[in-house]
């Protein structure tokens, strides 16, 4: 089992390509997600930060960071149409208590 956390996120960035801070937290159990990429960063890892703009679980509009690593290539809409995913499935979920 990995317990690193820059370890966690440098395999999943190699294997996605890209993370939000709610991909972290589900996906890997990892909080401060920005923590972990100014460590990465510092030890070479060449990640961009994207800000998304996405609907939040009130209806209203919220900005997220997406951290990707530079020269991966999946797209960036498939990417944004994941993290949708998760943000709908988030507000169904908050809609049904």
């Amino acid at each position: 089992m990995i317990t690193n956390q820059k370890v966690i996120i440098e395999k999943w960035l190699h294997d996605h390509g890209s993370i939000t801070h709610k991909q972290a937290d589900r996906e890997c159990g990892i909080s401060r997600l920005s923590a972990v990429i100014f460590q990465l960063r510092k030890k070479g890892l060449n990640i961009e930060t994207h800000t998304l703009i996405v609907k939040n679980r009130y209806g209203g509009i919220s900005r997220v960071a997406q951290y990707q690593l530079k020269g991966h290539d999946k797209s960036m809409a498939s990417w944004m149409d994941d993290f949708n995913g998760i943000v709908e499935r988030a507000m169904s979920k908050y809609r049904s208590v």
